[in-house]
């Protein structure tokens, strides 16, 4: 029943979760154990898979208190360890017995890191689901289906593409290898819009992590004197937003920035151009000149000023409290989330909500995963019409303790998410309501806001719209939801199409990154963005320039750590060039928390002309960052 040859399985991966305040006295080590994948093995082979790291982070905690061991290398396995939580750790040992094990234990360790941050997204901390049922059978039964539905991805598709971010697909089990190493776990990537379709998006136009974020009015904040004027113009007009006072204080802004026209140009520092003060702008910039809430420069509706994506969802959601998420195919456009949660969210969305994860056609595409990928370690699983998840769960022998007991939301499951006739995507995943058929919204956890959101997602062609709306302030639940929803349709729907029409009109299509005769990872590891050449780009370098740039990464990822444990300056600048057995240049800069990875395959022989061709992609697409 369940997985066949369990064997092999256990032999090339293992992957555990266990806490260190449980089962301290003799015959309850059992109750240590939270998660064990394969799960049939016996329970003496994993109590010494973890006894074993047990001991090791025991031991290294000895030499280093705060930070305990990271990864073990032994001549058959590497054993790679995360402290998800405080005495909670997740440990994955591979095999590395097959031809393709070479992989990078940072891109390993990012993989126990995702699995954890979505789960508290969904279920909440592990710690607090111990408090809330010592027992332990609610928070394994969670962690059971929540990591195998993760795992999950036996669906091949005929491109041979993969769903994105699984490892579990057809009878092997695929971990980041070697063939991955131009790609980057824990980011987001972006897409790259034009200045109107940005406007019509966000107001702020640029994405920007930090609390000042980038918008027009901003900019001129930042000009000496300004603020100050303005206080003098608002406090002489009135003390409040007055639709007939406009003029005046447009009037005031004009003649203001005459004169800054004429400072700038001999100076040639500030904004200059007229355009940016529109009237909505300056409404904005006179309330927080004043330190007046940004909700009385709302004109009222019908006004005529035209309003951006992201304040029209606002709006709609009828909550300050809301946060928006907007997404064209797999890459991001726009979001008001903090990082951590962004980063959740995003990853979320591309595994299960977008048009491509939701289609499962041949033509759709994927910019984190494409083309055919490799195993690390093999499983033979089921290969029926019923679902090896469905068989293994209810395989009397393989289920574990406790699973059986309890009614959990799997949040992962494939195949779950649908369109709806009026665009919003709909799950059954969340349940039903009581007393109704209606399925239960979803709902996840924000870590910036420590509170429970409702998830509304809302989709028009490869538009995809993430609306999260604290439970508390939606009074009759999922009716009040459906006021939302048909908000939305009513007076986000146009704003909606137009943004999608513009956003397609301006797309380059799945090669728009890729750059001729480079091939490259770009990573800003403080806005935690990164880009890189399309997967089916990469997929075209040999062998030996991907185990190279697997090995310089490998390198990368130590020099850092060291950094790290030594306290030191973590963003120093480096540059390491290496040429693989094939000829090929592979290189890696790092400065200022930015990371610039590229193979150069058709480079000339001297690392005179390798360098100099890093130079010009540095100088045209990162506004030379990179450059010496």
């Amino acid at each position: 029943m369940g997985i066949s040859a369990a064997s092999s399985v256990s032999e090339a991966m293992k992957l555990c979760i266990f806490d260190l305040r449980r089962g301290q006295h003799e015959g309850q080590e059992l109750d240590k154990i939270l998660y064990f994948f394969p799960a049939d093995l016996p329970f003496p082979t994993q109590l010494s898979v973890i006894g074993l790291s047990e001991g090791l982070i025991t031991f290294t905690r000895i030499f280093s208190p705060e930070a305990p061991c990271e990864v073990i290398e032994a001549e058959m396995h590497s054993h790679v360890f995360y402290e998800a939580e405080r005495d909670i750790w997740m440990v994955m040992v591979v095999e590395k017995s097959e031809s393709e094990a070479i992989w990078r234990t940072a891109a390993l360790r990012s993989v126990l890191k995702e699995v954890h941050s979505l789960f508290v997204m969904f279920h909440g901390s592990i710690r607090a689901l111990l408090d809330r049922e010592p027992s332990g059978g609610l928070t394994r039964t969670h962690l059971y289906y929540f990591i195998m539905d993760y795992l999950s991805a036996f669906e091949k598709r005929p491109s041979l593409e993969f769903r994105c971010w699984d490892f579990l697909s057809g009878k092997k089990l695929h971990l980041p290898n070697f063939r991955d190493s131009l790609k980057e776990r824990g980011m987001v990537q972006m897409l790259t819009i034009g200045r109107e379709a940005a406007l019509e998006v966000q107001a702020c136009g640029d994405l920007n992590f930090k609390k000042f974020y980038f918008k027009f009015e901003n900019w001129w904040m930042r000009v000496e004197g300004f603020k100050e004027e303005v206080r003098l113009w608002w406090q002489r007009l009135c003390n409040k937003w007055n639709p007939a006072r406009k003029e005046e204080i447009m009037e005031e802004l004009a003649k203001w920035e005459a004169v800054q026209e004429q400072k700038n140009a001999h100076s040639g520092g500030g904004p200059t151009k007229k355009s940016w003060l529109s009237p909505m702008t300056t409404l904005i910039i006179v309330t927080r000149a004043e330190g007046l809430p940004e909700s009385t420069s709302l004109p009222p509706r019908g006004s005529g000023r035209v309003c951006s994506l992201v304040r029209v969802l606002e709006s709609c959601a009828g909550c300050k409290q809301s946060y928006s998420l907007i997404m064209f195919q797999d890459l991001l456009v726009s979001t008001t989330l903090s990082p951590d949660d962004l980063i959740n969210l995003f990853t979320y969305t591309v595994m299960r909500l977008t048009p491509n994860a939701l289609s499962a056609g041949p033509s759709s595409w994927s910019y984190l995963r494409k083309g055919s990928t490799t195993s690390n370690a093999s499983a033979s699983l089921s290969t029926s019409s019923n679902s090896v998840l469905d068989r293994y769960y209810n395989s009397r022998d393989t289920s574990p303790v406790g699973v059986r007991s309890y009614q959990v939301v799997r949040p992962l499951q494939h195949e779950k998410w649908s369109k709806g006739k009026d665009g919003f995507l709909v799950t059954d995943i969340w349940g039903t309501e009581v007393g109704s058929l209606s399925p239960s919204s979803p709902t996840i956890w924000l870590k910036q806001t420590e509170e429970r959101m409702y998830l509304c997602a809302f989709q028009h062609k490869s538009l995809t719209i993430i609306l999260l709306i604290p439970v508390t302030s939606v009074h009759n639940g999922e009716q009040g939801l459906s006021v939302v929803k048909q908000q939305i349709l009513e007076n986000a729907s146009p704003k909606i199409f137009k943004v999608e029409e513009k956003l397609s009109r301006g797309w380059g299509g799945e090669n728009a990154y890729h750059v001729s005769g480079y091939r490259y990872l770009l990573v800003d590891g403080d806005k935690y963005i990164s880009r890189a050449s399309p997967p089916g780009k990469v997929t075209t370098l040999t062998k030996d320039s991907l185990v190279a740039m697997s090995k310089l990464r490998g390198e990368v990822d130590l020099e850092k750590s060291r950094a790290k444990c030594d306290d030191s300056d973590c963003e120093k600048d480096q540059e390491i060039c290496i040429r693989a057995k094939n000829g090929a240049w592979v290189i890696s800069r790092l400065t200022r928390g930015k990371e610039l990875y590229m193979v150069l395959e058709k480079a000339n022989e001297t690392l005179l002309y390798a360098s100099e061709a890093v130079e010009k992609f540095s100088d045209r697409y990162c506004s030379g960052v990179f450059s010496l």
